[in-house]
């Protein structure tokens, strides 16, 4: 990488860090910050040129990790007690009204442009249409450290999990968990793929350990609709 090059990656990297420490240090916000792209060495010399490419690569998608991060930031910050905009801005209830994030930032000397263009990007758009890989979770497992899984849903982040009797189990004991429970059309396509394999010891171990159904003696349909009982 051409030495410019290299010296505007590491800008960026410097006002990403300092953002999501600022953030961070002023909402209390617990966490383990990530490598820093520049610890993949793409502003360093390497053996051959293909090493050097494979690492700027990955330097390159590491700051879509660390945009994740800064998102989850904004995300925490926005439920804070006391994230109120600022008095001299319009009303707190009014559309337009500048988060107070925002203005931490602004105070720790942020470019209004640079914040301008955060506000309005991916990482403050917690609709559907922005995509996200979302989390894997046990949230059978209690995790006092894990933010609130119906937080999560409400944000549109993807929640990835087994599902088990483990899981159907626990919604069973509490039903506010429902909203987990995979739609009805997805466990019904997901039998037929499983039975469409032409390895039927594989999918009768299937329907006996998990569906609690004997794959000989039950019809595809009967077991579909059990499994939708569950």
């Amino acid at each position: 990488m051409r030495q410019e090059e290299a010296q505007t990656w590491m800008q960026c990297e410097t006002r990403l860090v300092r953002c999501a420490d600022a953030i961070r240090m002023h909402y209390k916000v617990y966490g383990t910050t990530p490598p820093k792209p520049s610890s993949f060495g793409f502003d360093r010399a390497h053996k051959t040129h293909g090493i050097a490419r494979h690492l700027v690569a990955v330097a390159r998608d590491w700051f879509i990790i660390w945009m994740g991060f800064l998102s989850y930031l904004i995300a925490q910050s926005c439920t804070n007690p006391f994230n109120w905009p600022d008095c001299k801005q319009k009303d707190w209830g009014q559309k337009g009204a500048l988060p107070k994030w925002y203005m931490v930032l602004r105070q720790e000397g942020f470019p209004e442009d640079w914040l301008s263009g955060l506000l309005t990007s991916d990482v403050c758009d917690f609709s559907r249409r922005t995509p996200r890989t979302g989390i894997v979770v046990d949230w059978t497992c209690e995790d006092k450290t894990r933010p609130d899984l119906q937080w999560l849903n409400e944000l549109n982040i993807p929640l990835w999990f087994p599902w088990t009797v483990k899981e159907d189990d626990a919604i069973t004991r509490d039903p506010t968990k429902a909203y987990l429970k995979p739609p009805a059309d997805l466990i019904r396509s997901t039998l037929k793929c499983t039975f469409a394999n032409p390895n039927l010891p594989l999918a009768s171990i299937v329907m006996q350990r998990f569906l609690r159904v004997n794959f000989v003696t039950e019809e595809l349909d009967k077991a579909a609709v059990q499994v939708l009982k569950l």
